[in-house]
């Protein structure tokens, strides 16, 4: 399954960037986001404990205050969505775009 899926979503991403002015271009970067975020969680979540000492240190050390963190928590929060903002958006844009060449 991985080896058909990551080819095809690597291969979508490219036609959306090369091929579809407008709504194409909003799916591709939603999904770019995805996986980035993707990458990010994934990464936080593989090396919890050293990231949470490195956040605590941080935090004690003074290079970073609590509303900095409770930024970041609510980014984190907000950008699933923009993803699913980002893909819908580009859906209605091919939608409603003119399909004559």
């Amino acid at each position: 399954m991985l080896l058909i899926g990551v080819p095809a979503v690597i291969g979508g991403i490219i036609k959306g960037a090369t091929h579809h002015v407008g709504g194409g271009v909003l799916k591709t970067l939603g999904v770019l986001l995805a996986a980035v975020y993707g990458l990010a969680y994934s990464y936080v979540f593989a090396n919890a404990a050293e990231v949470v000492g490195r956040t605590a240190v941080a935090a004690l050390s003074g290079d970073t205050s609590l509303n900095d963190l409770e930024n970041l928590a609510h980014m984190v929060q907000i950008i699933p969505w923009l993803v699913v903002g980002l893909y819908v958006i580009g859906i209605l844009v091919n939608a409603v775009s003119n399909r004559q060449k």
